[in-house]
C-alpha cells in the first residue's frame, strides 16, 4: 500500500474500460523490492509487464486489474488496521523516505499532505511522536512538499545487531 502510494500510478481507460496499475522502481536500487512485487502480483494470478524506462534509469511494472485498483483505492485509508498501517508506513519509507543513522532520525518527504497525516496517524497509534512540517521550496521542485521526521534511537542488542526504537 505505502509503495503504490509512494511509487505507484492507477488509471482508469474509460474509452477501452482498461484498468491499470504501475509501479515505477530504480532498475538497480530496488531488485529485492521489485522480486518482491512480483512475487506478490503473481501470487494474485495477475499478469504483470515489465517496461524498461531508461530516461530515468527504472522499470515500470505494470498490471491491468479492475479488482486490485478498488483494492488499493478502499485501502488506502488505512482506518483501524495496525498491520495494514505499518505495511502502508513501511512502503512510503521504501519509497519515499530515508534515514540517517548518525542523527538518529528518518524523514518521508511527499507532495500530499493528507497522505503523511495518515503516516501520522498510525506512527501515534504505535506511542510514536511525529511531526509534520513544510519542506523548502528549491528552484526545481514543482509543487511544495512535506516532511514527517521520525525519530529514533540506536540500542545494541546481543549479536551486534541494531535495534531501532522509538525517540
Amino acid at each position: 500500500m505505502g509503495l503504490f502510494t509512494g511509487d505507484g500510478y492507477a488509471y482508469h481507460d474509460k474509452k477501452y474500460r482498461h484498468y491499470a496499475i504501475e509501479f515505477y522502481l530504480h532498475s538497480k536500487r530496488n531488485v529485492e523490492i521489485q522480486t518482491y512485487l512480483m512475487k506478490i502480483l503473481d501470487k494474485l494470478g495477475l499478469k504483470v509487464f515489465i517496461l524498461k524506462d531508461k530516461r530515468y534509469n527504472c522499470n515500470r511494472i505494470k498490471v491491468h486489474s479492475k479488482q486490485l485498483m478498488e483494492f488499493l483505492n478502499l485501502e488506502l485509508q488505512v482506518k483501524g488496521n495496525i498491520e495494514m498501517g505499518i505495511g502502508f508506513v513501511s512502503g512510503m519509507i521504501d519509497a519515499e523516505g530515508y534515514v540517517n543513522h548518525e542523527k538518529s532520525f528518518a524523514n518521508i518527504v511527499n507532495t500530499d499532505l493528507d497522505v503523511l497525516k495518515k503516516c501520522k496517524d498510525v506512527f501515534e497509534k504505535l506511542g510514536i511522536d511525529v511531526n509534520i512540517k513544510k519542506r523548502n521550496r528549491y528552484k526545481k521542485d514543482k509543487k511544495s512538499s512535506y516532511i514527517l521526521n521520525i525519530p529514533y534511537k540506536v540500542k545494541n542488542i546481543k549479536l551486534n545487531s541494531i535495534k531501532l526504537t522509538a525517540g
